[in-house]
């Protein structure tokens, strides 16, 4: 998907997350180099979906979705917001740690 700056591409992502949650998938909501958004996300939901919010990579401490400290569980779909930020190398983690 894109478009322009405020055109309601997150709130798809996050609207794709909330739908997916609540019909039992295990779904994560990625994002990359965009600490503030995170921050507030995960404030504005509730404590059982904030965890279901992370960075696609985080260089000091290797444990974002795509990186190799991240505790993968059994993942069905993960959203990635600001994809065309993402390295090469971690889509193809993505991809193999869920099928969608």
């Amino acid at each position: 998907m894109s478009g322009p700056p405020g055109s309601g591409k997150t709130l798809v992502a996050l609207t794709l997350l909330i739908e997916s949650l609540g019909q039992g998938i295990n779904a994560l909501y990625g994002l990359r180099r965009n600490g503030a958004l995170v921050t507030t996300l995960r404030g504005a939901l509730q404590r059982d979906l904030a965890g279901s919010v992370y960075f696609i990579n985080v260089p000091r401490t290797n444990a974002g979705i795509a990186d190799s400290r991240f505790k993968a569980r059994d993942l069905d779909l993960v959203i990635c917001d600001e994809g065309q930020r993402m390295l090469e190398d971690s889509i193809r983690v993505i991809h193999q740690r869920a099928p969608v």
